[in-house]
């Protein structure tokens, strides 16, 4: 199996912990603690080998900002939905904040990748618009339906990214 190729499996299995974390809201903290820290070992282990693979195949400028700031968010969001788990206090939420400055983040992660303009990666176009449709629906309907499949369908994207820069020489 190639490097670029268990990318792809981990993308694939960071699919099935979404799908459990949406099915996770009956269920005790300790299974939600379970789940997010798992999707949240995968998003950093996808993102690295993310950006291992376009620093690699595409030059692309401030690619290495990005990615450290979306797994700064991650951790960072993490450690919001713990902070009420380990304390008795009222602790900030600042929920709101993240996700403004995660979709400015992404937009522009987006715009980065559409004009890298990469034409042996054909899915990476996919993933840029993807990446748009995304950030469109988390910020103006985040309570919608259809933001419980974007995500599977970006991170599904993202596994065939990783199979085609696998075939690449």
């Amino acid at each position: 199996m190639k490097k670029f190729n268990i990318g792809s499996l981990f993308c694939h299995f960071y699919i099935l912990i979404l799908i459990l974390s949406y099915f996770s809201h009956g269920l005790n903290t300790f299974i939600k603690f379970m789940i997010l820290i798992t999707g949240t070992f995968l998003v950093t282990y996808i993102l690295l080998e993310l950006k291992k693979l376009l620093n690699k195949k595409c030059s692309i400028k401030n690619l290495n900002f990005f990615i450290y700031s979306f797994i700064f968010l991650e951790f960072f969001s993490v450690f919001q939905f713990l902070l009420p788990l380990i304390t008795t206090k009222n602790t900030p939420n600042f929920s709101i904040y993240i996700l403004v400055v995660s979709v400015i983040l992404q937009f522009l992660f987006a715009s980065l990748i559409l004009k890298a303009n990469f034409k042996k990666i054909k899915f990476l176009t996919v993933y840029g618009y993807s990446l748009f449709v995304s950030g469109f629906f988390s910020l103006f309907f985040p309570a919608s339906f259809i933001n419980i499949f974007l995500p599977i369908a970006v991170t599904f994207i993202l596994g065939e990214i990783f199979f085609e820069g696998a075939n690449l020489v």
